[in-house]
């Protein structure tokens, strides 16, 4: 596999390439390489620790791109679905109001 790393995420050679307006399957590693991406070597996820989940992470180091895992505690997770939560609250509240207005405006016209 090979891939880049873009904002900190991995983004996956694509199959087929375009060079040159010619369509190549199945390119090559010397073709992706020459696109600039690198081999990826990937890494088997830590077993299962109760209360915590992992994230894998990519760095580039040598030409290549490395997978590792970040073990992050389940309440880490939690506070970030709060969040999330309360702002689709937030929004669902602003989309209401706004229902409401056109409502009343509405039924000022007709």
């Amino acid at each position: 596999m090979y891939g880049k790393i873009i904002d900190n995420r991995l983004q996956i050679a694509p199959n087929p390439v375009v060079i040159d307006d010619k369509t190549i399957a199945n390119p090559s590693g010397d073709i992706l390489t020459q696109l600039g991406y690198l081999p990826v070597v990937t890494k088997n996820e830590p077993a299962f620790a109760d209360g915590y989940y992992y994230k894998s992470v990519y760095t580039e180091n040598e030409g290549k791109i490395y997978q590792d895992w970040e073990k992050h505690k389940l309440e880490e997770e939690n506070d970030e679905m709060a969040q999330i939560k309360k702002q689709v609250n937030g929004n669902t509240e602003q989309i209401t109001a706004t229902q409401e207005a056109l409502c009343e405006l509405y039924e000022a016209v007709v």
